[in-house]
């Protein structure tokens, strides 16, 4: 007896819903390539409204020292890069019996009035006009130094060393720091601060490894506002969120009122050290 040619092999017919199945696949694929090759991406157009530029102020003032002022502009995102100095502007700074009103130096790009007198329970007032009408104002003050108990280098079996400083937090709650490490090799380092977690304590605030032996340093251990702690943080975070596609939005926090910037003041306490190890 002749067998039927038609008859398919068991395996075949296993094999046949896998097949079926695979070909469909590919087709699909086929059909969205197809479909977005031939095609032209969406155009999705956003109205982000006109950007009002902003005066933006950026002043420390330090002890015995002339008061000094940048005034700028802020700009939109999408606009050329540059970097627009406000040179037609009325700046006064006015503390305590002093009304100063500052002038433009074209040297230097700022504003500078006379030097500054360190009154501690006084507030600085900063006001600023510019040739458009735009008024900014700002207040601060002078926050009490705080010494530097002693300075130590370890290098832990390290090609570099890293800087200790230590220094006894004051009994009162809400101090805020920075500590700055400039020295003769170039190596910098710097970090902001509270007492949060150690108010009227001693503190020991340890440095990365980056300074070579025999390096010549100097540490200043500066007593912040809380608009500078906050500026300074903010800033920081929003270098670290700016151009990632997963950060969220950063904002500066700014003491600037009706613009941006910061206006406080930098009074510190200097200590220095010879690495050695």
């Amino acid at each position: 007896m002749l067998k039927d040619s038609t008859i398919k092999s068991p395996k075949l017919a296993a094999r046949s819903p896998k097949l079926k199945k695979s070909s469909q696949l590919a087709a699909c694929s086929l059909w969205l390539f197809l479909l977005y090759s031939c095609g032209q991406p969406p155009v999705i157009d956003l109205d982000l409204g006109e950007y009002e530029n902003k005066l933006v102020v950026e002043a420390y003032l330090k002890p015995d020292k002339k008061a000094r002022v940048l005034l700028t502009e802020s700009q939109s995102y999408f606009a050329p890069v540059d970097f627009p100095v406000i040179q037609q502007a009325t700046v006064v700074l006015s503390y305590a019996d002093v009304t100063d009103t500052l002038n433009y130096d074209p040297v230097n790009f700022d504003y500078v009035g006379k030097k500054v007198k360190l009154y501690y329970d006084t507030d600085y007032f900063l006001r600023v006009e510019d040739g458009a009408g735009r008024v900014v104002t700002s207040v601060t003050h002078f926050e009490p130094t705080v010494p530097i108990d002693s300075l130590q280098s370890f290098n832990d079996g390290k090609d570099e060393a890293r800087i200790i400083t230590n220094f006894t937090d004051p009994a009162a709650s809400g101090n805020h720091y920075r500590i700055t490490i400039t020295s003769d090799s170039s190596k910098n380092w710097s970090r902001s601060f509270s007492d949060a977690l150690a108010n009227g304590q001693e503190v020991a605030i340890s440095s990365s490894y980056k300074f070579p032996n025999h390096d010549q340093v100097k540490v200043r251990l500066y007593a912040l506002t809380r608009a500078h702690y906050d500026f300074l943080v903010s800033v920081s975070t929003a270098r670290r969120s700016a151009g990632s596609p997963i950060a969220e939005p950063a904002p500066v926090i700014s003491n600037i009122e009706g613009g941006l910037g910061i206006f406080t003041t930098l009074n510190w306490t200097l200590d220095s050290l010879s690495v050695e190890f």
